[in-house]
């Protein structure tokens, strides 16, 4: 039988959320696995042959329910300002200590094929948030997950490694191999570069948006950015991890279509992280308007079990699927 599928409250509705957690932070924690995960995600938790596989898997889960407990404690909505780019949020052991196991436990990423594959979806005491766009990412040491209520989002973060001149040609049209030579003058590595285009498709892929289904296909699928807001010798930190990100203006084609989402991106000493997400609206103040006086989490918890009850009956085809990274 199908997991049955709810909804948001809209108190819960905003702009895309990012957050981090240190992948030594999580393999500290995962000693302590079943505080943090339900049964259903242990069971996959214990399938990890490798220590370090397993640790990423267990802290891109953790920063995905603590993300996710933010929405409902609506403790986003201070810092937002209802702003494109979102910033993103460093989790550190002391916000994980400020949401109960019981919590922790209730709040699953999995995915919806019962056989533990396939893309990872939100799912709240059992049931599909079908309103929540979810995608998660690693590299570098650092587990990184966005989550939406407005819209798909997608997220990728890899290290910058430089690669044969036949694979740039592989995956890059000659309009992106050009468009990285002319921006060599910037201080930034080739594989910097490349990097940075390579984690726009694949955030671009993540929304479920994107007309191609796997990077055997990057080659066809051309990003093109525009100048205007691309001053990269502005935005190399000097710290390792930067949590500002800067808008992108860019554009998807492939084939005879276009395509124009919302972008942006930070490239770091050694990661460069993207983020692509479609319909949001940034005028999102009167989200304000239907809090109730009481704003508590645990005020919400109960709200959203009555919700997940009384949505029980919705059917299969009512699920709203999109694509995430399997991890």
């Amino acid at each position: 039988m199908p997991p049955s599928t709810t909804y948001l409250p809209e108190f819960a509705k905003c702009l895309p959320m990012i957050a981090a957690i240190d992948i030594d932070i999580g393999a500290d924690l995962a000693i302590h696995a079943e505080d943090y995960l339900s049964p259903k995600e242990l069971a996959h938790f214990h399938q990890f042959k490798h220590s370090r596989r397993r640790h990423e898997w267990f802290t891109a889960r953790l920063v995905c329910k603590l993300l996710f407990s933010r929405y409902l404690s609506n403790t986003h909505l201070a810092n937002s300002n209802f702003v494109w780019p979102p910033t993103i949020q460093k989790f550190g052991c002391n916000d994980i200590a400020t949401v109960l196991p019981l919590v922790y436990r209730s709040i699953e990423v999995l995915p919806s094929n019962p056989s533990l594959k396939g893309a990872s979806q939100l799912f709240w005491q059992g049931n599909i948030l079908c309103t929540v766009y979810l995608s998660i990412t690693h590299a570098g040491g650092w587990a990184i997950a966005s989550l939406s209520c407005s819209g798909p989002v997608g997220l990728d973060v890899e290290e910058p490694i430089f690669r044969r001149p036949d694979f740039y040609e592989s995956y890059f049209s000659k309009q992106e191999i050009l468009w990285v030579q002319e921006q060599i003058k910037d201080d930034l590595s080739i594989s910097q570069l490349y990097t940075l285009l390579w984690t726009l498709k694949e955030s671009y892929l993540k929304t479920g948006r994107s007309p191609i289904n796997n990077i055997c296909d990057f080659c066809n699928l051309e990003v093109k950015i525009y100048p205007s807001l691309f001053t990269i010798s502005k935005h190399l930190p000097e710290r390792e991890f930067n949590s500002q990100l800067h808008i992108l203006k860019l554009q998807f084609s492939y084939a005879k279509s276009t395509f124009a989402p919302h972008a942006a991106f930070s490239i770091m000493p050694n990661l460069v992280l993207s983020m692509v997400a479609f319909d949001f609206d940034p005028q999102l103040g009167d989200v304000l308007k239907v809090f109730g006086e009481d704003n508590s989490l645990l005020h919400k918890q109960i709200h959203l079990h009555k919700l997940t009850q009384n949505e029980g009956s919705l059917t299969h085809g009512d699920r709203f699927y999109r694509y995430s990274p399997n991890f």
